[in-house]
């Protein structure tokens, strides 16, 4: 996998920002943020970011 990873300090900060917002999760990429949205969409409806579905099945 040729993931660009994301720094300690990154996740860091993100995680001390989540804590004062009271969010109880922190999610540290934009892959992992897509593929957890995705969970709650019916099976055959994801699409990679800033497409839809229909888009790619007309």
């Amino acid at each position: 996998m040729n993931a660009i990873m994301n720094t300690p300090e990154s996740i860091a900060e993100q995680a001390f920002d989540a804590v004062e917002a009271g969010r109880a999760k922190v999610l540290g990429d934009e892959r992992t943020r897509h593929a957890k949205a995705a969970l709650g969409r019916p099976p055959g409806t994801t699409a990679p970011t800033g497409t839809t579905a229909s888009a790619r099945h007309p």
